[in-house]
């Protein structure tokens, strides 16, 4: 018997891995991968004949310096995530440039057009369709149809930051249930949105000393406060919400109950781990098809 085991195809494939885990190996529907190439651009593989097409000159790329990028589903436009700022496990701060494959121009996404400057987002996804896009600035959600459309959509206007976020978890919820920096799904075909909110309002504050990154060599710390529930203390309220976006001129928005059972068995003040499910052949022009 081989000792190094059975036989496979062998290739030299250069070693890039912290690239690829820095910047992103992405994969697309239909046997399709995003990755930066050896050249230092971007490019996508089709699996089924093993092409490479170039996305981004490796001149473009070292311009932008994108720390992650990720393909539209129409595959018109690349979304650059730059100037990346960690706040906690899976959150982080930063601006998005959109680059434009087929005229290679770029520009800043912006949730709402008409503003000039370049903004710092909790999150930005595209729909699963075409080139729509989801957006959380200040913890509110913002949906634009394009990233060239003149009007940009407002979703939520409550929020609170450190206290109130729609579309991105808490503390809590991103570190012990949901493991992510993101709390809003979309539908197959783009139209519908369901979101989380979260309200900390009840939740007692941890304060902590913090003395910055090691470079900055602080002798003394601030004072940052952290909503921190703690055994026997008040959890986050937490609520989903589903918005059509079919009609973007007049946008439905519906709370999702909670069944009795569940409510009546852990209270008001209960956990939510949800898996979005879409039951299109359920779901009715008032949204009661949805279930979680």
């Amino acid at each position: 018997m081989n000792s190094e085991g059975p036989n496979y195809l062998k290739t030299k494939v250069p070693d890039q891995s912290e690239d690829f885990f820095n910047c992103g190996l992405h994969c697309e529907p239909h046997e399709e991968l995003v990755f930066k190439d050896q050249w230092g651009g971007i490019s996508i593989m089709h699996a089924s004949n093993l092409s490479v097409r170039t996305l981004m000159s490796n001149q473009t790329f070292l311009r932008l310096n994108p720390t992650r990028f990720q393909l539209s589903p129409d595959q018109r436009y690349l979304l650059l995530v730059q100037n990346f700022q960690k706040l906690f496990r899976h959150s982080f701060l930063a601006q998005y440039t959109i680059y434009d494959i087929q005229t290679g121009n770029d520009f800043p996404l912006r949730p709402m057009p008409e503003t000039e400057e370049h903004p710092y987002l909790l999150l930005a996804e595209w729909a699963p369709r075409g080139h729509g896009l989801v957006m959380v600035q200040d913890y509110d959600i913002y949906y634009r149809k394009s990233p060239t459309s003149h009007t940009g959509y407002r979703i939520t206007n409550t929020a609170v930051p450190g206290v109130v976020s729609h579309g991105v978890p808490d503390w809590l919820y991103e570190e012990e249930i949901l493991g992510s920096n993101s709390a809003l799904w979309m539908s197959s075909d783009g139209l519908l949105l369901i979101f989380a909110s979260f309200n900390d309002s009840l939740v007692e504050e941890l304060r902590f000393p913090w003395y910055g990154s090691a470079n900055e060599g602080r002798l003394y710390p601030d004072i940052r406060s952290l909503r921190y529930p703690k055994p026997g203390t008040r959890n986050p309220k937490v609520t989903l919400t589903i918005a059509d976006l079919a009609d973007t001129s007049n946008i439905k928005i519906k709370t999702v109950i909670p069944p009795v059972a569940l409510a009546n068995t852990v209270g008001s003040d209960f956990c939510l781990r949800c898996s979005a499910i879409w039951t299109f052949y359920a779901l009715s022009a008032d949204l009661d098809g949805f279930i979680f």
